[in-house]
């Protein structure tokens, strides 16, 4: 099953939809901190962690920090990414997205914020931490995001 995360759930500028885009700040291997959850087979092993700027129609409204397994690329290069975590998790690793979770809150900004993302260092701004599933119920990703309330909302929608 191919699951889109941005149908069911993503951010809107608060005047309606824009076009998502992102732009990587840093991509680095780090042991698993406490705080993310076991991802792959190996819970002793390496993680990318990815630093985004997202954008909507070329407004910065987010910073993302995503965290996925790393033994099956010991190497990665930014411009491998794309706008699509989700996609390039399919195309280069073969992995489906089946499932997600989502707890949505308000939290000080990252101390890695600056501009132009609109937030700075320990800011009160929205945020989601989400954990992502494969079919297999294995852990893929997890991430945080900070968003700018003044510039875009969380938006949830559901149809059959």
């Amino acid at each position: 099953m191919c699951w889109s995360a941005s149908r069911a759930r993503r951010l809107e500028l608060t005047n309606g939809p824009g076009l998502p885009t992102a732009q990587v700040l840093d991509l680095s291997r780090h042991a698993r901190p406490l705080d993310v959850p076991l991802l792959g087979s190996d819970p002793a092993g390496p993680c990318w962690r990815v630093r985004r700027l997202r954008l909507l129609s070329q407004v910065p409204v987010a910073l993302e920090e995503i965290w996925f397994d790393a033994s099956a690329s010991p190497k990665l290069q930014p411009e491998e990414l794309g706008d699509s975590m989700y996609l390039f998790y399919q195309q280069r690793f073969q992995v489906w997205i089946a499932r997600v979770e989502d707890q949505i809150a308000v939290g000080p900004a990252p101390a890695w914020a600056a501009p132009p993302s609109g937030l700075q260092p320990g800011a009160i701004a929205g945020y989601i931490e989400r954990t992502s599933w494969t079919a297999g119920n294995q852990v893929a990703e997890f991430s945080k995001t900070w968003f700018d309330p003044a510039v875009c909302r969380y938006t949830s929608r559901m149809s059959q």
